[in-house]
Order: structure tokens, then C-alpha cells, then sequence
């Protein structure tokens, strides 16, 4: 999994059509996704302080489990705006772990002279996915309803999110590669060491 920084906002084409019709507007979907984005900085710099001290896939469990869901919900369920920003807010703070932490995982797994395919396919992945869930997210927008869609998304999502505390290969999320030790080369034959 990865999460991409999309051009589309929070709750994609759902979001924007409940923003426009029971919040405000444009200025009310602004400050929901200002609210994710403050958010997730803040996230991001407390997680670069103490991330390396926490559990890793609860962490990324956590993370992806707050930051999913509880904006969709909180839209479908027609929270005053004030309410909808802090749960914004708070959803940015914990995505603010994600990138961090899967990158570090990344760097971790991927052999260096892999990195740039794997990368790359993994970026493309994400990207290639965006404007089907938009697609797919306006389709069930028009057969199920703003609030239907929303709901079910979230859900979905919480659902998926799970699936690491399985098991499986997301046990080693959490096992550190052991620190590499410096090997002093030789010196070259002839040379004096004086």
C-alpha cells in the first residue's frame, strides 16, 4: 500500500459533491483538506522525532485506520463543519506516519540496485489508481448516493487496513535489519604502514 499525494482531495468525487451542497462550498472543502494537510506536517515532524521507538505495523495499522476511514465517515455523517475539520485534522496527523515509515521499510527491503524499478513501479501503481477510484468513486456516487458511497468506501478501507495484523509477511515489517559492520580493507601489498 501506498499513499499517494493526489490531486484528488479527501473523499474524492463524494467529498467534493457533500462539501459543495452541505458545507459551504469550496471555502468549507478548503479548510477540510488545509485541516489534512497541517495535519499531516505536524504528523510527520512528531513521527520523524519518535517513530523509530514505536512497533511498526501497528503503527502502520493505526496510521492508515485513522487516517482512512473517520474523514469519510465524518462526511457522510453530516458532522458540523468544526467537528469535520478536527477529525480532519487528526486524520492528517496520523497519515503524517505513513510515507515515513514505508519508505523506511522500502529502503530497508529493496536491494540498491533494484530500488529505481521497484520505486518506479510502485509510484506508477499508486498513480494509475487514482483516477479509477475517482471513476469508480463517481459511479457509486450516482447509484448509491452520496452518504452510501462515503459509508461503504470508509468501511472498505478500515477493512483493507486490517489485513496486516494477519500476519503473514507484514510480520517483518517489524524487524530492523541489523546494523551493517564496517569492514577495514587491507592495505595494498607493498605499502608500508609508516
Amino acid at each position: 500500500m501506498e499513499r499517494a499525494a493526489a490531486p484528488d482531495a479527501p473523499g474524492g468525487p463524494p467529498g467534493r459533491t457533500r462539501a459543495a451542497r452541505e458545507l459551504g462550498g469550496a471555502t468549507a472543502f478548503g479548510l477540510l483538506v488545509g485541516a489534512m494537510g497541517g495535519g499531516a506536517l505536524v504528523g510527520s515532524l512528531a513521527f520523524s522525532a519518535v517513530g523509530h521507538r514505536l512497533p511498526r505495523r501497528t503503527t502502520f495499522v493505526t496510521a492508515f485506520a485513522v487516517a482512512g476511514a473517520p474523514p469519510l465517515w465524518s462526511l457522510a455523517a453530516g458532522l458540523p463543519l468544526p467537528v469535520q475539520a478536527t477529525v480532519f485534522a487528526v486524520s492528517g496527523f496520523a497519515a503524517g506516519a505513513i510515507n515515513p515509515l514505508i519508505g523506511t521499510v522500502k529502503l530497508e527491503r529493496v536491494p540498491p540496485h533494484m530500488r529505481a524499478r521497484v520505486y518506479g513501479v510502485i509510484g506508477a501503481g499508486a498513480w494509475a489508481a487514482i483516477p479509477l477510484g475517482a471513476l469508480g468513486a463517481g459511479f457509486a456516487s450516482e447509484h448509491l448516493g452520496t452518504t452510501g458511497t462515503l459509508v461503504a468506501v470508509g468501511t472498505c478501507y478500515f477493512l483493507v487496513v486490517l489485513t496486516p495484523l494477519l500476519g503473514g509477511p507484514w510480520r517483518t515489517m517489524d524487524r530492523r535489519p541489523e546494523p551493517a559492520r564496517r569492514q577495514v580493507a587491507p592495505a595494498p601489498a607493498g605499502s608500508s604502514g609508516g
